[in-house]
């Protein structure tokens, strides 16, 4: 008899980890809205800064946790910070899913995509190395902030934005339950 609920994932994913960095607020509410899917699916998550977390032997990651980074693009990669923290990661064999947010713009009913550059290539090289699988790549057109380059986004902009990149996560969040992999950003290498 199948005593789980019905709400609860299958069993391959029980507990994600994930380490963010934000300047401007978009990869943290990619990462709450991955925490919120996982509280309402039975599973165990825990959201770290990496601004603020510092690698010790009491941070220890259970090895069948999910981990995901998630970060801006900066000048077409991972900003410094993310690079550092990446390359500093411990050794392990765990699930990876790597994930960005670049600038989104709105035309239309179109959402304009931002460039991933080399982000996914770099940090994947040096979490494989280290034993690490990577589950996915996955990028997201959150609002644009380049401001130098555009006017600021109005309200509904945004707002239209984050509903489109919400389902998203969704969708995403609901295929990692799957177990299936997400490498999103090799549609882009043309």
């Amino acid at each position: 008899m199948n005593t789980m609920q019905p709400d609860q994932p299958s069993g391959s994913i029980q507990k994600l980890v994930i380490f963010f960095f934000s300047g401007t607020g978009n990869p943290k509410r990619i990462a709450l809205w991955l925490y919120e899917l996982a509280r309402e699916n039975g599973v165990e998550c825990h959201i770290n800064n990496i601004d603020h977390y510092r690698f010790a032997a009491h941070n220890t990651i259970d090895k069948d946790a999910v981990i995901i980074f998630i970060s801006p693009i900066h000048g077409f990669n991972y900003p410094k910070i993310t690079l550092d923290f990446i390359r500093k990661f411990p050794a392990g064999t765990n699930r990876i899913l790597l994930m960005n947010t670049r600038a989104g713009m709105k035309m239309g009913n179109w959402i304009t995509p931002g460039l991933t550059g080399i982000a996914f290539f770099l940090s994947s090289f040096w979490l494989r190395r280290k034993g690490y699988t990577i589950l996915g790549q996955i990028p997201y057109d959150m609002p644009s902030n380049w401001i130098s380059l555009h006017p600021a986004l109005n309200e509904h902009t945004v707002n239209f934005i984050h509903q489109a990149m919400n389902a998203k996560v969704k969708l995403h969040f609901r295929m990692l339950l799957e177990g299936k992999k997400m490498f999103l950003s090799r549609k882009e290498i043309i």
